[in-house]
């Protein structure tokens, strides 16, 4: 007779049960970092010094010329992808590069002769193509060439840099001429793309000074123009001002609120002598000027902002070809976007440093909408900024995020719950086995022959 097993049997179930509870009570899942990695971001920065355009009716293509003096843009996305420019007046990545565009475009086959070009002229297209490639310029690309800089040209000073966490595009000029239109003292321009810490940023900010315009008509001290955002893959936020700061129309006091240029001082009553002495001078000068107002979009995770501008048209009287000259003063601008990859357990990370905006240089008279940047000094044409206070610090990030975390262990929870399964397997199949061999061997089997 086969021996009962039903105490061991719930003797080992009631065993197990607490093995899975046990199991169940640790912890089961593995531990969860604090905020999400970043899988995906990109962050752009661009800051024009001034730009400039110059066109005629009569023209056949739109404008004659354009180009911004200097300029930097830097570029930074997931996937190793950083790149920095800083260049005076570039002509556009096709202009910019027409040497390598004319090695890839020339076929390598004589057209209809099925026979291939003669080592001549191709020797030929590879020595001309350097010539064809814009030379003022440094160019970074974190896949190629991190580090690159120009200072050929006298009052000139370009440098660039890229990594897969922080691209920097610089440029610097001294005392620059714009054929006849204007006169400028130094001019520089910065531009920032980073990630650190989870956390992708954009800086671009540019600042001119000394602009003299249309023959002196319009003369204004410095204008800086600031744009920053970041994300951290949940949520984003933008910010910027342009600031205007000692200008003068026809050697009256000018100021800019938002509304546009205005003759005086903010917050004193108007004069009309020096109001009508301004306008007389700008009419009979040809020039006309404008203000355009910053921009801003905020959608989750994503943002972009960019800087008001100061803009300055000038039609010379005495001008038989109708030449138009505009010139736009701020304009820095900013793009950010992001979205959280796994989120998985990660190494302790150090907080993001807070920047702070540039500093003021003197009285200040902001584009419409611009935050309020602190005045340190009377220049004569200082102006409070709508809605006070002073430009906010901006959060950039300056250090190698953590992407991935390494293999931490098995956790124990889960370690009890295996031994659990198995002992609960282990004692099912014993029970399947006495079923079918012990209870089995006293059945009497239907076919054989009863004695």
């Amino acid at each position: 007779m086969p021996m009962r097993r039903g105490p061991a049997l719930w003797t080992a179930a009631v065993v197990s049960a607490l093995l899975v509870a046990a199991g169940l009570g640790g912890r089961l899942t593995p531990a969860r970092a604090e905020s999400s990695t970043l899988g995906s971001y990109s962050m752009t920065a661009s800051a024009p010094g001034y730009e400039f355009s110059e066109d005629e009716p009569a023209s056949q293509a739109h404008p004659e010329g354009q180009g911004a003096v200097p300029w930097t843009t830097t570029l930074l996305a997931n996937g190793g992808i950083g790149y920095g420019l800083a260049t005076v007046a570039w002509p556009g990545s096709y202009g910019g590069n027409a040497g390598n565009l004319l090695l890839v475009a020339t076929p390598s086959q004589v057209p209809g002769a099925n026979q291939p070009v003669p080592d001549a002229v191709h020797q030929v297209e590879v020595q001309a193509a350097p010539t064809l490639q814009y030379p003022i310029r440094a160019e970074a690309d974190a896949r190629s060439k991190s580090d690159a800089s120009f200072n050929n040209a006298p009052g000139t000073n370009l440098t660039a840099h890229a990594d897969d966490q922080r691209v920097l595009a610089d440029a610097a000029l001294q005392s620059v001429n714009q054929q006849g239109t204007a006169t400028f003292g130094n001019i520089s321009s910065h531009s920032e793309s980073t990630l650190t810490n989870n956390v992708g940023g954009a800086l671009a900010t540019s600042v001119v000074h000394d602009v003299n315009y249309a023959g002196g008509v319009i003369k204004i001290k410095s204008v800086t123009s600031t744009a920053t955002a970041h994300t951290d893959g949940a949520k984003a936020d933008a910010t910027g001002a342009t600031v205007v700061q000692g200008m003068e129309i026809a050697g009256q006091k000018a100021y800019v609120d938002e509304t546009g240029v205005h003759i005086g001082q903010q917050g004193q009553p108007a004069n009309a002598t020096a109001d009508q002495i301004a306008a007389q001078a700008l009419g009979g000068a040809g020039v006309q000027t404008y203000t355009s107002r910053p921009q801003s979009h905020v959608d989750g995770s994503s943002a972009d902002f960019t800087a008001g501008s100061l803009i300055l048209m000038w039609i010379p009287p005495n001008n038989p070809s109708k030449n138009v000259f505009i010139m736009t003063l701020g304009g820095a601008r900013v793009s950010v976007a992001g979205a959280p990859g796994t989120d998985i357990a990660s190494a302790s990370e150090t907080p993001v440093p807070e920047i702070a905006a540039p500093t003021d240089i003197g009285g200040t008279a902001a584009i419409p909408g611009t935050p309020a940047v602190p005045g340190s000094a009377d220049l004569g044409t200082s102006a409070p900024v709508t809605g006070g206070g002073a430009t906010p610090s901006v959060r950039l990030p300056s250090e190698r995020p953590v992407l991935a975390s390494t293999f931490a262990g098995i956790d124990w929870g889960w370690i009890l719950l295996g031994l659990a399964i198995v002992v609960l397997m282990g004692l099912a199949s014993r029970r399947v086995r006495e079923d079918l061999v012990d209870r089995g061997a006293a059945a009497a089997c239907p076919l054989e022959k009863r004695q």
